[in-house]
Parts: structure tokens; sequence; C-alpha cells
């Protein structure tokens, strides 16, 4: 029954992240730090942390293959980008096991991730966007701007468990102007590499209890995990299909406020 229970929630961030452009972190590390705490694991933001960030770096693989079918790959932008974000994983890895980040610390930040993840989804549906001259996608982005974009979302990503697009997208569409179909293709690339490097940081790591299967390897549950990524990917291509099939901007409403709402929650349930 939990396979299945976790099969549909992957299944759910599948469809979110093909008709919305969304990275499935913000759906898999909610559903997995619940899990793991209602599973009484010690240290549930860390399991949701590491196991997460294996989830975001399966169906950013997944994403990246279609960039590539249609010949929208920028390489050597991506690595500029997840090089830096490497080392930001680095940095945030450090801050998450120490002493000084706890489970309330982790409420905090998924919260205001997840409340400007909303915010960001009611300016489209309701189109209030900016007017942005955007440069040509021959301009190549620098290394001093891909160690700026990179490295702020590598420690995000070590610190929440999503890929870091919710800070690389912005970074890279609003401040650098790039176009937002090269945006999304240099995102997904980079975020390979960089949740790849947050997992394997993670499953070096020593935890005191097991996971709540038996494939685990330090802060990764495989066996959880593996559940989630089947249903994404079976999500996303029916999220893709549906882009162009149902009105997105009550969609994004929609989702924005549960979001709020789950927010809310996470917060209510820690400090209430």
């Amino acid at each position: 029954m939990l396979i299945i229970i976790l099969v549909l929630f992957g299944l759910v961030a599948g469809i979110l992240a093909g008709m919305l452009g969304i990275g499935g972190g913000i759906i898999f590390a909610p559903v997995l730090f619940y899990m793991f705490e209602d599973q009484g694991l010690q240290d549930p933001e860390l399991w949701a942390i590491g196991s997460s960030l294996f989830c975001t770096m399966s169906s950013s693989l997944s994403g990246t293959l279609k960039h590539m079918q249609m010949k929208n790959i920028y390489f050597n932008e991506s690595i500029k980008v997840a090089v830096f974000g490497v080392f930001g994983t680095i940095v945030g890895k450090a801050i998450a096991t120490s002493p000084y980040f706890s489970q309330q610390i982790y409420i905090i930040l998924f919260s205001l991730l997840m409340i400007y993840t909303g915010i960001n989804f009611l300016l489209k549906a309701l189109n209030w966007e900016f007017s942005v001259q955007y440069r040509e996608d021959s301009e190549s982005i620098q290394w001093p701007q891909g160690l700026k974009i990179g490295a702020g979302g590598g420690i995000v990503a070590s610190l929440a468990g999503v890929g870091g697009g919710i800070v690389l997208v912005p970074m890279m569409n609003l401040y650098y102007k790039l176009s937002f179909p090269k945006t999304v293709s240099i995102s997904e690339y980079a975020i390979i590499l960089i949740s790849f490097s947050g997992a394997l940081q993670m499953a070096l790591e020593a935890p005191e209890t097991g996971g709540i299967s038996s494939y685990t390897l330090g802060y990764v549950d495989f066996g959880t995990s593996f559940a989630m990524v089947i249903g994404a990917i079976f999500g996303a291509n029916l999220g893709a299909w549906l882009h162009n099939r149902v009105n997105l901007s009550y969609l994004q409403i929609l989702f924005a406020c549960l979001i709020f709402f789950v927010a809310a929650m996470m917060i209510y349930d820690t400090f209430g």
C-alpha cells in the first residue's frame, strides 16, 4: 500500500512538472519529510533532503533527454552553472548537517520557498509580468555569472532537498535576461549534476537509524525514492500532453493556493 501511495504522489509531482514547469522537489521533499517523520526516523529533514535530491536528479535527467531530442541544449553554459552549483551543495550540506540546523529551521526554510513559488504562480496566472528585454541566445553565460547562479542554487538544493531551479531560473531569466526556453534548458541540465552531488554527499553520511525501506545508503532511501520516481516519469509525460489541453491559469491559481495551505500547515504543526 505504501508503494502505491508513493507512486501516486510521484505521479502528481510529474503531472504538475509537465504542465507547469515546476521542479519535482517542491512536491517530493514535503511528502518524504512527513513520511519519514511519521515513521519516527531521527532527523527526518535530512532523510527528506537526501531522498528528494535523488528523485529530483532522476526527473531532471528525463527532462534533459527531452531537451536533447529538441536540440535545445546549452552544454557549456550548463556546466558553468553546475560546477559552482556542486560547490554550493557542499556549503549547503555542511549547514544542513551541522548542530545549528534543526527540523524547525528546515520547515521555516521550505515554507518560505513554497510561499515564494506560490506567489510566482499567482503572478503568472494573473498575467502580472514585467517587460524584460532578453539577450540573444547566442550570448553566453560567463564564469563569474555561473558562480553567482550556481552557488545560490546549490546551497538551496542541499538545504531544502529541491534541485535549485527555483533559484536558477529566476536569476537567469530575470536578472541575467536569458530567454525562458534557454533558461529552462540550462537549469534542467545543471540540476542533474547539482542534485547528484547533493544526494551523493547525503548518501555518504552515517545516520543513526535506517530508512523506511531496506535499500538505503546514508540519508538516501532508494526504495522509497524509486517508487516516486516511477510515478513522476509517467506523470511528466501525461503533464506534457495535458499542457495545451487545459486552462493553465486556473491550475496555477489552484496550485498556488494548495502550496500556501501546505506551508501554513507545516508552520502550524511545528509552532502552533
